[in-house]
């Protein structure tokens, strides 16, 4: 699996900032789990466009969901709808799983995991959760470490001890059936 720093992608000429890249960075990063890319720069700006009806050329999220408005990108249905079109499996989106069942998905494969005021930021934040520990999850934060509020901007492989990601998990989930 790849990992995307969100705080490096394309602000599409000021349309959509980069800090507003906390989804499409872990879709992308759940996508080269299952699939060869031999450019992964370009494949997140097409995913972009894609999914994001602010910037690009009209994609999936205009052609499934043409009644959506606003930034397209921050809804569960448009990535579940696209990760799915590109891997050509069945997702599975679930807003209501407890923290437990989704630690047990965790161990078997990677699982976009839906946060809130992780590491001090103000609302929802989106990453991957990759594998697990006795106590805690192994992740790739696009934003950085929320163990240290963000100073530190790499988010590979971080641990979130499982009382910490509690706190702030939001139950949505998105999956590989």
């Amino acid at each position: 699996m790849i990992y995307i720093n969100q705080r490096k992608n394309s602000n599409w000429n000021g349309k959509l900032s980069a800090n507003r890249h906390c989804f499409y960075s872990s879709a992308v990063m759940l996508i080269s789990a299952y699939i060869e890319n031999n450019d992964w720069t370009r494949y997140l700006l097409d995913y972009v466009d894609d999914t994001e009806a602010l910037v690009g050329k009209p994609g999936i999220a205009e052609r499934l969901f043409p009644k959506l408005e606003g930034r397209t990108g921050a809804y569960w249905k448009v990535h579940k709808a696209a990760i799915e079109e590109r891997i050509k499996r069945p997702i599975v989106f679930d807003a209501t799983i407890p923290y437990v069942e989704m630690k047990v998905i965790v161990a078997s494969k990677p699982v976009i995991l839906g946060t809130k005021n992780l590491g001090g930021l103000p609302g929802g934040h989106i990453i991957i959760a990759k594998g697990v520990t006795l106590d805690g999850i192994i992740c790739n934060d696009p934003f950085g470490n929320a163990n240290t509020s963000y100073k530190d901007t790499s988010g590979i492989d971080v641990e979130y001890k499982d009382a910490f990601l509690k706190k702030h998990f939001s139950n949505h989930v998105i999956y590989v059936r």
